[in-house]
């Protein structure tokens, strides 16, 4: 137990767990303030700096812990009780405005606490009168009750001295000693965290851990609405809660509902004077890491049960703070910054919320240090009349935009339980009315078939239709005549409404006739890449049930052909038939009707059939034609292969608008020099292509896209790329949208100051975007959840795969949804930002990572045009991130760029540099294609190194992490060590070594082969 030590006697020179953290943590982040507590009160009257000096002298004396130094004995922490001396008084005089930024300065001015006494005393007297008195301490001998206590205490001291009264009258103040965890309480939290996995502990939208945290943070206060006040006493009353418990159940709801968990900790501070000991000062807090599983399809009244159950537990065993119980707890995957929780609440009824002093109309004064520990403190104070809610907040983590909608939901959700305590968590309503009125989708465009807009334009027999790879200029009225020459053999081979041919053709005259006349038998037609594997040819044929194959030349793969009529484009006789069938046809065609059915890749490796219907590719063309102010007789680059569907926008968007499509030949995709050539030659208005040939083209740019339209989708778009792209004088617009809800489903025009990541805007016409949790609910803006697609681009489905297109296209609430597998949130003006896809994240040994993100991080670097990332060996294990390059950078340039840009665990292990990356037929990176990299060290077993230091740092990992298969390569962070360890490491280092290392050095080379050479190069 704890107990009180009589004034004059010592507390014991030994330190406890959580005072030893904290040494420890001071020592190795030097300059770090951040445990650094800031008490001020401010005055109408002058305060005269020598009655101040001899006042903290006073108050030095009445409190011993004041004048108690921690300095290192044979590497360990101890206590050392100094005579009273030179009281740490300051004094300067600031204007009003000046003050926030004066009393942030002064707490931020870090302790040496192996020398400095752990408090200041900061009078700052104003130049319109009046004055500020600061009390900062660290936490070491200081806490929120104390400095509660020792600034109104200061104030009584330096009034009896200044009116001339004794300076002696008070006794020394007795002491706190508190006792070591009890066996059962270390017992009972071992076994509550047992099993944690802190990468569960995050928000949705937090940002990954600096290596070397500033620990920059940012306030924001708010008094709780009268409506939440009768919502926390309704709930008081229905679920026979404190509204302690009320509150702290809030909490954990707004943490799970907005990504983090379900299995949570939250830090629950909790005094450990007692009665007898509630007039002592020091750090007599215990943090009390309170775990709950959220069920959010359970209701309020199920979670508050919970944390009542577990409040009153952890209460019981409360002489434990977590700094005891980490080192009893494995916590794979933890961060050293946050190794056991993220996110804490602090309750303080009205009685700890005392009076500021007895200086003439004093009252307590806010200090905004700009400092946290914590993703996420919300401190509640129970004022008069009122509740006061004080919320601090990792910068390096959250934007504050972030944090204000998450405050105000806090409230919403509060009002939503108590309107129903057994309504399911997932569906309290956290959307604010501004938020739903963002977020409605946009009307439809004419819907109606496009062939009937192509018949009409068929009727300008002598416009330019395409330009032809050799120059040749195809008119409209050539094209009506090509069409009905194929639709005539494709009339006769069967060929009707409902049926698909499948075209193996490449882009240029034949393959738009070809299109044209298989619509106006109101078919629909399927690119077939005529080079691919036969037997993936068949499949493809087989899936869509394809009634006839369209060849440009040759013949088919044995197999594929059979039981299908074949057309040879090359035997169809350039004759001039009447074009009326075709013309009559194509208005025939209806909205309903099937357009195409393209193939797109399928994560079990058998590709799927996506069927597109005429009202979705007419909403599609006639949006971008509106969108983009293409005007009549434009040029479009006809650049994409035809297996990749973003082609037939190509075709069609100069088709049906009076434009002309200029076919580029396929070299165009791989060599810039040609591809802006053609651009420049044909003054083409529009070109569209993917992220991986735009970087190709964007060291070869100068001015040839200026005043012209670029569209870049079916990869993400780096604001690197943007800029660059954006330098050349275009009009840019990043486009999203999977094959199943037709080409794309949303467009944003890029603006020269963009920033990385770069949203993909709003819906196009008649698209609805929904962002979905786990539970299928809508998420509000900066939630992050599955991104779905409703409207009238959605697909009818798979061809031949029912059991998959009732997986991923489903119907809710009477709308149909596809299900993209993108992460995605709404940002605060509408407009969406992806955050990778679920099947591009990986865990590497604990770690989340969105691989992207360090693409995108590699292709920053000025020398590199393009780069690919992906896992190698197992992610539990051996795994490593590699990385591959495309440009001149050389490998060590781009690992000293991505050590400057990402965290260690995001820099890939090796990099490769390659002539190109592997692209398929989509023009995106084909990942399965990348070789593969042999490892140049071994991942593990200490045996394998014959460098004596490095093995001599593999020992010191092993013995202090308890994990026998550790080698050069193993990571400390990510192999079971945090913060407190780290320190420990270091101390272990300097005496067996005999270097000096940081805990920063450690965090930018964590494992013992990077260490070593840190170590040999003198750093």
């Amino acid at each position: 137990m704890s107990g009180v030590v009589a004034s004059g006697s010592a507390v014991g020179d030994t330190l406890n767990r959580k005072e030893e953290a904290l040494w420890l943590f001071q020592r190795f982040t030097p300059g770090s303030a951040v445990d650094n507590l800031p008490f001020a009160i401010r005055t109408s009257a002058a305060i005269d700096l020598t009655v101040l000096a001899a006042a903290v002298r006073e108050l030095m004396r009445r409190y011993p812990v004041l004048r108690t130094t921690f300095p290192a004995r044979d590497g360990v922490p101890a206590r050392h009780l100094a005579p009273v001396g030179d009281p740490p008084v300051t004094g300067e005089v600031v204007a009003p405005d000046d003050l926030p930024a004066a009393l942030a300065a002064a707490t931020r001015r870090a302790f040496d606490l192996t020398t400095d006494l752990p408090f200041r005393v900061h009078r700052f007297a104003l130049t319109g009168g009046g004055s500020v008195l600061m009390l900062v301490g660290h936490h070491i001998a200081v806490d929120g009750q104390s400095g509660g206590r020792l600034v109104p205490e200061l104030c009584r001291i330096y009034q009896d001295l200044l009116d001339g009264g004794p300076s002696g009258a008070a006794p020394e103040a007795e002491q706190l000693r508190e006792a070591p965890p009890s066996e059962g309480s270390l017992a009972y939290w071992t076994e509550r965290l047992s099993g944690l996995d802190p990468r569960q502990l995050a928000l949705g939208r937090a940002r990954p851990d600096p290596d070397t945290p500033s620990f920059s943070g940012g306030r924001m206060g708010r008094d709780l609405t009268d409506a939440t006040r009768t919502a926390l006493h309704a709930l008081r009353r229905q679920l026979r809660v404190t509204e302690n418990m009320a509150l702290l159940a809030g909490f954990y709801a707004l943490l799970a509902r907005h990504g983090a968990g379900p299995d949570l900790v939250v830090a629950l501070p909790v005094s450990t004077r007692g009665d007898a000991g509630h007039a002592a000062v020091g750090y007599h807090v215990n943090t009390l890491p309170l775990r709950v599983r959220v069920d959010l399809g359970a209701g309020f009244r199920h979670l508050a049960g919970q944390v009542r159950d577990e409040l009153i537990a952890g209460l019981a065993h409360a002489d434990t703070s977590f700094e005891s119980v980490l080192s009893e707890v494995r916590l794979d995957g933890a961060g050293w910054r946050a190794p056991l929780f993220r996110h804490m609440f602090n309750f303080h009824p009205p009685a700890v919320v005392g009076p500021a002093g007895h200086l003439p109309d004093a009252a307590w004064h806010p200090v905004d240090a700009g400092l946290t520990r914590h993703d996420l403190h919300v401190a509640v104070f129970h004022r008069t009349e009122r509740l006061d809610m004080q919320v601090e907040y990792s910068t390096e983590i959250h934007d504050p935009e972030y944090i204000a909608d998450l405050v105000e939901r806090y409230e919403l959700l509060l009002r939503a339980a108590a309107a129903d305590p057994d309504r399911p968590l997932s569906t309290l309503d956290l959307w604010r009315p501004h938020e739903r009125a963002l977020v409605v989708p946009p009307p439809p465009e004419d819907t109606s078939a496009l062939p009937g807009a192509l018949a009409a334009r068929l009727a300008e027999p002598a416009a330019p239709a395409l330009v032809e790879v050799d120059g040749t200029v195809r008119d409209r009225g050539w094209l009506a005549g090509r069409a009905a020459s194929i639709r005539r053999h494709l009339a006769a081979a069967g060929v009707g409404a409902g049926d698909v041919v499948a075209l193996a053709a490449p882009r240029g005259g034949d393959l738009a006739a070809a299109v044209l006349a298989v619509w106006s038998l109101r078919a629909a037609y399927q690119p077939v890449d005529p080079a691919q594997p036969a037997a993936r040819t068949a499949a493809q044929l087989d899936d869509a049930r394809a009634r006839a194959v369209v060849l440009a030349t040759g013949e088919l793969p044995a197999g594929a052909a059979e039981g299908r009529a074949v057309l040879r484009l090359d035997l169809v006789p350039e004759a001039h038939p009447s074009t009326q069938d075709l013309v009559d046809g194509l208005r025939a065609s209806g909205g309903d009707d099937l357009a195409y059915v393209i193939f797109t890749s399928g994560s079990t490796g058998q590709p799927k059939g996506v069927e597109i219907a005429h009202a979705a590719l007419a909403n599609l063309v006639r949006f971008f034609a509106g969108h983009l102010g293409l005007r009549g007789h434009e040029r479009v680059l006809w650049l994409t292969t035809f297996g990749f569907d973003i082609s037939a926008l190509e075709l069609l968007l100069p088709l049906c608008h009076a434009g002309t499509a200029v076919v580029a030949p396929p070299e165009a995709q791989t060599d810039p020099r040609l591809l802006l050539d053609l651009v420049t030659r044909h003054d083409v208005a529009v070109v569209q292509t993917t992220p991986t040939i735009w970087r190709l083209v964007a060291n070869r740019l100068g001015d040839e896209l200026a005043g012209r339209t670029v569209l870049c989708g079916g990869e993400p778009l780096s604001a690197t790329l943007a800029a660059r792209l954006l330098r050349s004088g275009c009009r840019l617009f990043n486009v999203y949208g999977p094959t199943e809800t037709t080409i794309w489903s949303t467009v944003a025009e890029i603006a020269p100051d963009v920033t990385d990541p770069v949203g993909v805007g709003r819906p196009i016409a008649g698209t609805a975007l929904h962002i979905l949790d786990a539970h299928g609910q809508p998420v509000p803006p900066g939630v992050v959840g599955e991104l779905c697609i409703g409207g009238t681009g959605v697909a009818r489905g798979y061809a031949g795969r029912p059991e998959l297109t009732a997986e991923r296209f489903r119907t809710s609430g009477g709308v149909r949804l596809y299900h993209t597998g993108d992460l995605a949130t709404w940002r605060r003006d509408g407009t969406v930002e992806l955050l990778g896809r679920a099947d591009r994240q990986v865990k590497l040994r604990g770690r989340r990572i969105e691989l992207g993100e360090v693409e995108a991080a590699l292709e920053r670097h000025p020398g590199v045009t393009a780069a690919a990332v992906v896992v190698q060996g197992d992610p539990q294990g051996d795994g490593r991130l590699i990385g591959y390059l495309q440009g001149p950078a050389a490998p060590d340039e781009v690992a000293a760029h991505a050590r400057s840009v990402l965290p260690y665990y995001l820099v890939p292990a090796d990099l490769v540099t390659l002539d190109a990356l592997p692209r398929n037929p989509s023009g995106k990176v084909d990942y399965r294609a990348l070789p593969a990299v042999v490892a140049t060290a071994p991942a593990s077993a200490r045996a394998e190194t014959s460098d004596p230091l490095v093995a001599e740092l593999v020992d010191l990992w092993t013995d202090l992490l308890g994990a026998p298969d550790l080698g050069p390569h193993s990571n400390f962070f990510t192999s079971g060590g945090h913060s407190l360890l780290a320190a420990i490491l270091v101390t272990r280092i300097a005496g067996q070594i005999g270097r000096e290392v940081s805990l920063p050095e450690l965090f930018a080379a964590p494992t013992p082969a990077e260490l070593a050479r840190e170590l040999r190069n003198g750093r």
